[in-house]
């Protein structure tokens, strides 16, 4: 996900609390065939900057858990997932004043149900992100310079490689959970 860079006061100041909603599961159970876990996900995110790990699934107290476990709120979260509840629960988790993305692409049929007086009183902002509103001909230049010098992770994050005959299982196993990452090698033969 391409996102803009924090500028440098912000970064210079405090380090934001942030929390990522990333799962293999859908209605609390886990993808068929996904072979890798939850808590093996949560690991990863851990070589990318990631303090801490935690599975919601299955907790009625994941929101108060997340809110003590970022000393009172986060101030950014992300839902990667694309469901409402997973949404709100962005919503939910953040300190006032914070920002929660949607970044994840929800079916037609899932709703976003928050309470209006919370909305005004806490200052939060709701916001979706499309690709995370990249300008490639900026941004991609930018991120490859990252990549390049070392600060951008993506190596690691690059869990199995593909040939471009295998394109259709690499998006089958992306749905099932079964990699971090994958990545389509086109043979330039």
């Amino acid at each position: 996900m391409t996102t803009p860079e924090p500028s440098s006061a912000e970064t210079q100041s405090e380090k934001n609390r942030v929390i990522i909603f990333d799962t293999t599961m859908r209605d609390g159970e886990q993808s068929p065939g996904a072979s890798m876990s939850l808590d093996e996900k949560l690991e990863l995110a851990k070589t990318f900057g990631a303090t801490h790990g935690y599975n919601i699934t299955g907790k009625d107290s994941a929101g108060k858990d997340l809110f003590k476990l970022t000393g009172g709120g986060a101030d950014y979260a992300f839902d990667c997932v694309g469901m409402g509840k997973i949404s709100e629960l962005a919503w939910g988790v953040l300190r006032r004043g914070g920002t929660a993305v949607i970044v994840g692409i929800a079916g037609p049929k899932e709703q976003i149900a928050l309470n209006s007086q919370q909305v005004a009183m806490t200052e939060k902002t709701l916001t979706g992100s499309f690709y995370g509103g990249a300008r490639p001909q900026l941004d991609f230049p930018r991120l490859i310079g990252l990549y390049r010098s070392g600060r951008l992770k993506l190596d690691e994050l690059i869990t199995r490689t593909y040939s471009i005959d295998e394109a259709p299982r690499a998006f089958a196993d992306l749905n099932a959970g079964k990699q971090g990452r994958g990545v389509i090698i086109f043979d330039a033969a």
